[in-house]
């Protein structure tokens, strides 16, 4: 998890995202944070709000329930932290010996 956070902390720096609208617009964006919680993995976005259960830090099921799309449409997001977080993963899954991980 913390390989995770630290991409997704890289990108935050790089991109500096801003809110696009609402009373904090022009702001920077809260930096998304994975954690497990109850043995669950969540997505934490800002203090003061709830944690949101995820499968994966990758995408989510589209509102329509018939696709896969980001947690997020922004370029820091979709262009930045998803590939990010690829990278670590895949780095993780070449680690594993053979015979264990998702192909197996």
């Amino acid at each position: 998890m913390v390989q995770c956070n630290a991409a997704i902390g890289a990108v935050w720096d790089k991109w500096r995202p801003l809110v696009t609208s609402g009373p904090t617009k022009g702001q920077r964006r809260d930096q998304p944070v994975l954690a497990v919680e109850d043995g669950r993995l969540t997505l934490r976005i800002g203090a003061g709000r709830p944690p949101r259960g995820i499968h994966t830090p990758l995408r989510r099921l589209a509102s329509d329930g018939t696709r896969l799309e980001p947690h997020w449409k922004h370029d820091a997001w979709v262009h930045g932290a998803v590939p990010a977080l690829r990278a670590v993963i895949d780095g993780f899954l070449q680690q594993l010996p053979p015979g264990v991980g998702p192909a197996a």
